[in-house]
């Protein structure tokens, strides 16, 4: 019943954001890079991957795990995988934020209260670095369409190491050197545990 912040600065990866997707309130910097890179080590993106990523709109979760590709703040609340950005210097004044408050034993009251808190000291939009997966939302879903096999994306996904953004780039490059099984295996887990519990 009590709420807990999961503060995701710098590099937040793989089980990073498996902790971070359980908690109740998550918070992200400037500075945060969120990514499920386990394609490029052989293996597939858990600790809560399967589960939350098959959750995300319109392919990306698909995306993310077969190309690794980094998130940064701006994205992370796009897609909700953050609820507030915060400026890592703020972190201290959070802390005794929390410590002096007076909480409830309530679980609705004491959620409450710690969003409060949280969204005195959010960043505005204008703060944080733009979001790649806001611009390219409609390419990542034709990318990836629906019940899409490996075989049908990789043509799709390796073209994107030639491509002129940045971003994409470096995700198609990421999924060309990746691990086939870890592909197979990380859309399989997706596609069965979209409507689990």
């Amino acid at each position: 019943p009590k709420p807990a912040v999961c503060w995701g600065h710098g590099i937040v990866m793989g089980g990073g954001i498996g902790l971070m997707s359980g908690a109740s309130h998550r918070v992200a910097t400037p500075k945060t890079r969120l990514a499920m890179p386990e394609i490029t080590i052989g293996l597939n993106p858990d600790v809560g991957g399967s589960w939350f990523l098959s959750r995300l709109p319109g392919g990306l979760g698909e995306f993310l795990a077969l190309t690794g590709a980094s998130l940064n703040a701006a994205d992370a609340l796009e897609v909700q995988m953050a609820d507030f950005a915060l400026r890592h210097e703020d972190h201290g004044a959070m802390l005794e934020a929390i410590a002096v408050t007076q909480w409830q034993a309530d679980a609705a009251a004491d959620r409450a209260a710690l969003s409060r808190l949280l969204q005195a000291h959010a960043l505005p939009e204008t703060d944080l670095p733009a979001s790649p997966v806001r611009q390219h939302r409609a390419r990542i879903r034709e990318l990836i369409g629906v019940h899409q096999r490996v075989q049908d994306l990789a043509p799709r996904l390796s073209a994107l190491a030639t491509d002129a953004d940045p971003w994409l780039a470096q995700a198609g490059t990421a999924f060309t050197k990746g691990s086939p099984t870890s592909a197979a295996l990380a859309l399989e887990l997706q596609r069965r545990l979209r409507h689990a519990s």
